[in-house]
């Protein structure tokens, strides 16, 4: 590939090995870049003014990520009442979430492990509410 006949509208989107095509990609950009214009200060107010500029936390998207995996466990259909509630002690929040999530879990796969803290509240809770 010959870079000679490059002309300044030209959009490189190439592999060019070698150290003599490298300069002349480096000279042909420098020359391009001498002759480009400054943003304008209205792009760049609109621009720090928008979404575009923001920066995402990698934990706004992990956290994101979870609730748009998970939203239809945690968003449980108002109609859908919990059996348990009146014949057991109140459970805690994260016990009530961790039940209604394991009830969509079993009714989706047929079965379901529960694991961590709470476990025998969220397993008695369970087995009432399928009683």
């Amino acid at each position: 590939m010959s870079l000679a006949g490059l002309s300044d509208n030209t959009e490189l989107n190439a592999l060019v090995p070698g150290n003599d095509n490298h300069e002349k990609l480096t000279e042909w950009f420098n020359e391009l870049w001498e002759k480009s214009d400054d943003f304008r200060k209205g792009l760049m107010e609109e621009l720090k003014n928008s979404w575009a500029l923001n920066e995402v936390r990698p934990y706004d998207v992990y956290i994101k990520t979870l609730y748009h995996l998970l939203k239809d466990r945690l968003e449980v259909e108002a109609a859908e009442e919990l059996l348990w509630e009146a014949t057991m002690p109140p459970l805690t929040t994260f016990q009530i979430v961790a039940v209604k999530q394991a009830l969509q879990i079993l009714k989706d796969y047929g079965g379901v492990f529960v694991a961590g803290t709470g476990k025998t509240c969220i397993g008695t809770a369970l087995l009432k509410h399928l009683q």
